[in-house]
């Protein structure tokens, strides 16, 4: 018997005062005042959606906005806005509304999931360029 798949989601007009930490993949469509943690799956931060805080997962959609560090372990999309340090581990590609203020891009050739605070991030690649 295979396993099914869970996705969780946050609809519009929900807030979360508080992190966020999951197993499996997620949609955000609401406001989150903390941060978000996945160790597996799809973290969608979806248009509208406001993130006051980091987020980390294995494979990352930004269309909404993230106000905090982003560490994407293998893929990372960005089509939305992003106020903080980027980290990713395999593939970034940047949409047509990407919208990058103040924001570090970093390559890190292996990002393990963290269980600590962001602020334990290794210092920046060489590749690391400041983006305004």
């Amino acid at each position: 018997m295979n396993p099914s798949l869970q996705f969780s989601v946050l609809q519009a007009g929900f807030t979360v005062h508080g992190d966020i930490v999951s197993d499996q993949g997620m949609t955000c469509l609401g406001f989150i005042d903390g941060s978000i943690s996945s160790t597996s799956g799809l973290v969608h931060i979806a248009k509208g959606c406001v993130v006051r805080g980091d987020v980390e997962g294995e494979h990352i959609v930004l269309d909404g906005t993230v106000e905090g560090s982003v560490r994407a372990r293998s893929s990372l999309l960005l089509n939305g806005r992003a106020k903080g340090r980027i980290l990713y581990g395999g593939t970034i590609r940047l949409g047509g509304g990407a919208d990058l203020e103040g924001v570090t891009l970093s390559r890190a050739s292996l990002l393990p999931h963290s269980d600590k605070a962001p602020a334990a991030e290794p210092a920046p690649t060489p590749q690391a360029a400041p983006i305004s």
